[in-house]
């Protein structure tokens, strides 16, 4: 079921603008889809729905602070249907709003104050590092769920 998860990561990391559902992922990997995203969210801590919308909202971060884009347009290229969903999610995941994140660490006008740029910088370097944590998140599986699984499988299950 490890690998499964992993692939399963890689996958929705690669095909996150297709139209995926619960049931294509299923077939795909020949598992019942509730049965899958019960392995997924023991595996990873995240639902597929809250690993997809994490990704996304990562993603939407390196425009949001480099460009003055609206936000309803970054929310629509990040894979969003609306601007409320994608601020929801977006406040959600890091604790503050698009346009408050943008307002506090744009990086536009700045690079004449040198410490303010690399303190801004510096942020956005670490959130980078949760990011590409995220959609490397197959190589970031816990390797001990498995055994965890097995020993609650035989204390609680097969007794």
């Amino acid at each position: 079921m490890l690998e499964t998860i992993r692939e399963l990561c890689d996958y929705l990391t690669n095909h996150m603008d297709d139209k995926i559902t619960l049931d294509s992922i299923g077939e795909k990997y020949n598992y019942d889809k509730f049965y899958l995203l019960r392995e997924f969210k023991m595996y990873t801590g995240f639902t597929i729905v809250e690993y997809i919308n994490s990704i996304k909202i990562y993603k939407s971060i390196n425009p949001l602070v480099t460009t003055n884009d609206s936000v309803l347009k970054i929310a629509l290229n990040s894979g969003f249907n609306s601007q409320e969903y994608y601020s929801e999610m977006f406040k959600s995941i890091l604790g503050i709003s698009p346009l408050k994140f943008r307002k506090k660490y744009s990086l536009l006008n700045c690079e004449e104050k040198k410490d303010e740029y690399i303190n801004k910088k510096n942020f956005l370097l670490s959130i980078k590092e949760k990011y590409v944590k995220l959609i490397n998140m197959s190589n970031y599986v816990d390797k001990n769920q498995e055994k965890n699984k097995s020993i609650i499988k035989k204390k609680y299950i097969d007794n």
